[in-house]
């Protein structure tokens, strides 16, 4: 083999390499992006909104679970003024 054929073959190697790295660091700085809170655009934001959407409405079935079963006081017979 001649050293131009070596050199290029080498040169096409670290040019693969760092082309496959460069864009595997663009993905990870994306979805590094995506997990940390900006403000309301990224993942974690919505995922923050959803729990504490869940957690109210748990919160209001628990509220209207209890209110079901507390029992009512009784009333009496109303007396008519008629008798």
């Amino acid at each position: 083999m001649n050293p131009e054929i070596i050199a290029a073959i080498g040169g096409i190697f670290i040019s693969t390499l760092t082309a496959f790295f460069g864009f595997l660091r663009y993905i990870v700085n994306k979805f590094l992006k995506e997990l940390t809170p900006n403000g309301g655009k990224s993942l974690k934001d919505q995922i923050n909104r959803l729990e504490a959407h869940h957690t109210r409405l748990d919160q209001r079935i628990d509220d209207i679970y209890n209110i079901l079963i507390t029992p009512k006081p009784k009333r009496g017979k109303k007396v008519s003024e008629s008798d």
